[in-house]
């Protein structure tokens, strides 16, 4: 049942928590659109991604924050969920991927254009600038089977656009 700002889950079996004791949950036991996939930052410290699931909420219900356990055939890793809206999309981490790995090879090459467009109504010319960053990166990949990888390249304040050589094993931003 859904309350003013909260909800309320009835469970068909009862359970016991001692008293001064703490316990998790499992409230709901759906299953959710999701990918499996990877998932690495250039923020992060080693060279190896994280396995992930790329999922969205599909439930009739926000999905509050809070421990998940990922399943498979089996428990395979656990992650912390952030607060997530009906239908909002989240990708989690739960185990390293030490089977791939990344490096960022070379320094970010800084390049900017100026496009210059003619606005038929007001009759004005609109300049806009971009900014565009260069890194190239190599990736390792020793699993066995095919797999997807988000990467994610954060710069404050730059939006990134990814490009894909056919013809060459890197991956170039």
């Amino acid at each position: 049942e859904k309350g003013s700002d909260y909800y309320i889950f009835k469970i068909k079996t009862g359970i016991t928590i001692p008293e001064k004791e703490k316990a998790y949950i499992p409230l709901i036991n759906e299953e959710l659109d999701a990918i499996k996939t990877q998932y690495h930052s250039n923020t992060f410290a080693q060279p190896f991604p994280y396995q992930a699931i790329d999922f969205t909420n599909n439930t009739n219900f926000p999905l509050e924050v809070g421990p998940v356990t990922v399943f498979e055939d089996y428990p395979v890793g656990q992650a912390i969920l952030e607060k997530t809206p009906v239908s909002s999309r989240r990708i989690i981490s739960y185990a390293l991927e030490d089977r791939i790995s990344i490096k960022y090879s070379g320094k970010s090459v800084k390049y900017s254009e100026t496009i210059y467009n003619v606005d038929t109504e007001s009759k004005l010319i609109i300049e806009r600038k971009f900014e565009f960053h260069e890194n190239k990166i190599k990736l390792l990949n020793f699993i066995d089977e095919e797999t997807s990888i988000i990467i994610d390249f954060r710069r404050a304040d730059k939006k990134l656009q990814l490009i894909i050589e056919e013809s060459s094993p890197e991956i170039v931003f």
